[in-house]
């Protein structure tokens, strides 16, 4: 479970409360916590999530150790480092089945789906980093240059991609042109925000999927 900007372990895991219970004949759920504490300034565009105690960030696209995931840059500040700490999550308490990420975490699964599928034939420089299926919550492809050649490529692991038709931090386009660099991604839309949805229609299609895999 990969929470998204200015978010925390613990705010992912009170948000995913109801879906994580529908699933508990199905999946044993671990939440991990980005590395990088977001400093405390409001801007638009921003995944916001109001919190008590420090909001986490995977990685910023500017100097001043912000995110805008609009905007295209040269700048994935803490991104290698990220990385670093996902592998040694995965080497510590995996082996994983799979991910379920939410917005910049759903970017940066987007990559981690890539680098999965690397590890099954050779061994990447983050070689714990294996897994057979990915769900991505108002996901996007990353929009900062150094990641161009993770998405060169299609992602060949199974995945279900949930968007909302109405988020207004990552629109439902961008949402939609991820889906061009993965092979048969399952899709399911619904009406609200930007969110985890957790209605029965949302809790049904991820069942799908998973029954789908098994």
């Amino acid at each position: 479970m990969i929470h998204g900007y200015r978010q925390t372990e613990k705010a992912f895991r009170e948000k995913t409360g109801g879906l994580r219970k529908s699933l508990k004949n199905y999946a044993e759920f671990v939440f991990c916590e980005a590395c990088h504490t977001v400093p405390k300034l409001d801007c638009e565009n921003l995944d916001i999530d109001q919190v008590n105690g420090e909001d986490k960030g995977w990685w910023f696209s500017s100097d001043d150790r912000q995110y805008n995931a609009l905007l295209h840059t040269g700048c994935d500040q803490g991104f290698e480092q990220s990385l670093e700490h996902l592998d040694k999550v995965f080497e510590s308490q995996g082996p994983f089945d799979g991910i379920l990420a939410f917005s910049q975490g759903a970017c940066i699964g987007s990559i981690l789906c890539q680098i999965s599928k690397i590890n099954e034939t050779s061994e990447h420089k983050f070689k714990n980093i294996k897994f057979k299926f990915a769900i991505l919550v108002a996901g996007f492809k990353s929009r900062q240059s150094q990641h161009d050649s993770y998405y060169e490529k299609k992602i060949q692991v199974p995945t279900l991609h949930i968007m909302g038709e109405s988020d207004r931090v990552i629109p439902k386009e961008m949402s939609i042109s991820l889906l061009d660099y993965f092979f048969e991604p399952k899709i399911f839309e619904h009406s609200g925000g930007h969110f985890v949805p957790t209605n029965a229609e949302a809790k049904n299609s991820i069942i799908q999927f998973l029954d789908s895999i098994q």
